[in-house]
């Protein structure tokens, strides 16, 4: 019974020194669950700006684009009115050759 009341005081202080020892790593690990839960958070919160940088930027694009469109449709406008000048010109060449032929034919 002596025996048996030893191991019983002997486990029981085990017991207490196991605690005690446990109270460090627990102490760590909730600050490290603590901190895993903060960058969880934080986490979220960079990927929800990500995806409001994402949609600006396909906002963005999409303006860029209708604007590169524009820009090319002008430069072709553009490309178009000097071929129309050009055509004129040459027209207007054309038709005096062809005047001042017919002009120096009759004589």
């Amino acid at each position: 019974m002596q025996n048996l009341k030893r191991e019983k005081d002997r486990l029981s202080l085990e017991n207490d020194s196991l605690r005690e020892v446990n109270t460090i790593p627990d102490r760590k690990m909730m600050e490290m669950a603590e901190e895993i839960k903060q960058n969880g958070i934080q986490i979220e919160i960079n990927n929800k700006r990500i995806r409001q940088i994402d949609k600006i930027l396909k906002i963005k694009m999409k303006e860029e684009e209708k604007w590169k469109r524009k820009y090319l449709m002008h430069a072709a406008d553009q490309e178009c009115s000097g071929l129309i000048e050009k055509m004129k010109i040459q027209f207007l060449w054309i038709k005096e050759n062809l005047r001042t032929r017919c002009a120096t034919e009759e004589v």
